[in-house]
């Protein structure tokens, strides 16, 4: 049974948010059967004096033997029964008043999915409810699904599109109806591909660290295990240890790159050197581009694409270096490649794109 409600409740009600004025009369009072009837804007409402009912109106056809017209009975037995009137002031600024059952302390979404097996998850939720917290539910309500993504983004899509970012604001201040429909957009975490790598090179840590040390001085790459070719994507890589300045690749790659070859030869690999500061791609260019980076810094790699075009950016410790290339069509993966005696690296897909 629902708890009664006090004034200050924040509410819903058919016409949106409030907050609760006059919480009214409790439920099993008597209303007067005239302030009911002038409160719908019945001037001849319909009197109650001492249990008999008396009607005020001027018709002399249809009262009954204790002077109620037929009208005004169905009137008074239909206002007899809104006994919990009560005022509340909206969001928007009007005050209305209503019957009490129509309040509410919840609303209804759906949330459509957008990774994985695309579903549509129908959730009730407590107006307190803040986004962290449904964020919290819709990854329990996806199951195995919700195993493999990061990132999570709530969009209410309606009129001007909404992201709701903030963690600890609730579906009330974002003033979301009930009913309303909500995209859950996430990115899928991935991992170096065991399956796509140079021989020299050794994954560990549940795949997410890359190390080539000893054996023969020479490249060897080795691709992450997701395709892009749409969306926007950000992972980062720390730098563990490196021994030269050539020691380390990053960027993205297309499938078919050849994991034994210099990245510049390629014609496959387009991305960042960050310990000389350099950028390259095909066919082979090579020019200066962001910072030089030692031990412990970390690079970020955005790919973003609209309408079918990917730029490719970087980051060093959370600070833009810029666009790199842009103009970027077909699939591409994550990628890096080591080169002269012990290098290693750690990936961290789940990482969150710096804002700026």
């Amino acid at each position: 049974m629902q708890a009664a409600f006090k004034e200050n409740d924040t509410v819903y009600t058919p016409y949106g948010y409030g907050v609760l004025v006059n919480a009214g009369k409790k439920s099993g009072e008597n209303v007067n059967s005239e302030e009911v009837g002038k409160s719908e804007g019945n001037e001849n409402g319909v009197k109650t004096t001492n249990g008999e009912e008396k009607c005020s109106c001027k018709e002399e056809n249809g009262h009954t033997s204790n002077g109620v017209c037929s009208m005004h009975k169905k009137q008074s037995s239909s206002q007899d029964q809104q006994v919990n009137l009560v005022t509340v002031k909206m969001r928007w600024g009007g005050i209305v008043s209503l019957d009490e059952k129509l309040l509410r302390r919840e609303i209804k979404v759906n949330i459509k999915t957008f990774f994985g097996a695309r579903t549509k998850i129908p959730l009730s939720a407590d107006l307190s409810t803040t986004i962290g917290q449904l964020k919290t539910m819709l990854i329990e309500a996806a199951g195995d699904d919700s195993k493999n993504i990061c990132n999570l983004r709530l969009i209410y899509p309606m009129g001007v599109i909404t992201e709701l970012s903030v963690p600890s604001n609730t579906l009330e201040s974002y003033q979301i109806p009930d009913g309303a429909n909500l995209v859950l957009l996430a990115q899928t975490t991935f991992a170096w591909d065991e399956g796509k790598k140079g021989d020299e090179i050794k994954l560990s840590n549940n795949g997410l660290t890359a190390n080539k040390s000893g054996g023969d001085v020479g490249f060897q790459t080795v691709l992450g295990s997701i395709a892009m070719s749409s969306g926007r994507r950000y992972w980062e890589i720390k730098i563990d240890k490196f021994v030269d300045e050539e020691d380390l690749f990053i960027g993205v790659a297309k499938r078919d790159v050849d994991l034994n070859l210099r990245p510049l030869d390629t014609k496959a690999f387009w991305g960042y050197m960050p310990l000389c500061g350099r950028k390259f791609a095909p066919p082979g260019e090579l020019c200066e581009y962001g910072f030089s980076s030692k031990v412990n810094d970390v690079i970020g790699v955005l790919l973003e694409f609209k309408q079918g075009i990917g730029t490719l950016s970087f980051y060093k410790n959370g600070t833009n270096c810029g666009i790199a290339y842009t103009n970027l069509t077909g699939t591409f993966y994550p990628a890096i490649s080591l080169y002269y005696g012990e290098v290693q690296i750690t990936l961290d897909p789940r990482a969150q794109p710096p804002l700026s």
